[in-house]
């Protein structure tokens, strides 16, 4: 359950969010939170608990999720362009048609995540497990996969040009 002070301050800006973050470091419980359509412009939010969030259609362009909890969260057309999600738990984190354009998804895991049609133009995705995950139709053009685990991934009509190798 989200922490209704934390999810207060985060609705009156990145700004005054960070300034707070900077003052007062230490958990945030965002958990099942609504944040649908919220602007988190370089949002300070790392290791934060988001779990089963609402986040769709999210403006979190250069946010610092880094360790961050985001499993079952909802990012459906979220712009996460050049988003850090290193070593984010993004299981079964809806993000389909999400713009994840260079966002670095270094050691993420992204097991059975959806991401039909999604934007992964130039992510680093070295090292993450997308394993069993809904790639179809995603646009990876020159992202990184160096080390992915891509099991049991849906590739289905994935554009994958330019990629790096991944181990499967």
């Amino acid at each position: 359950m989200a922490n209704d002070e934390h999810v207060a301050l985060l609705k009156q800006g990145t700004a005054r969010w960070n300034t707070w973050l900077q003052e007062n470091p230490g958990f945030v419980d965002l958990g099942g939170a609504n944040l649908s359509g919220a602007g988190l412009l370089a949002a300070g939010l790392r290791r934060a608990t988001l779990a089963g969030a609402l986040l769709k259609k999210a403006d979190l362009r250069g946010a610092n999720l880094t360790g961050a909890n985001l499993s079952e969260v909802n990012l459906n057309e979220a712009d996460l362009m050049r988003a850090n999600l290193s070593a984010a738990n993004l299981s079964a984190a809806f993000l389909s048609r999400a713009f994840m354009v260079g966002a670095g998804l270094s050691g993420a895991d992204l097991i059975d995540a959806h991401l039909i049609d999604a934007h992964l133009m130039e992510a680093d995705l070295r090292r993450a497990n997308l394993s069993g995950a809904k790639l179809d139709g995603a646009n990876l053009y020159n992202a990184n996969l160096d080390g992915a685990k891509l099991g049991g991934a849906d590739l289905s009509e994935a554009k994958l040009t330019r990629t790096d190798e991944a181990i499967g």
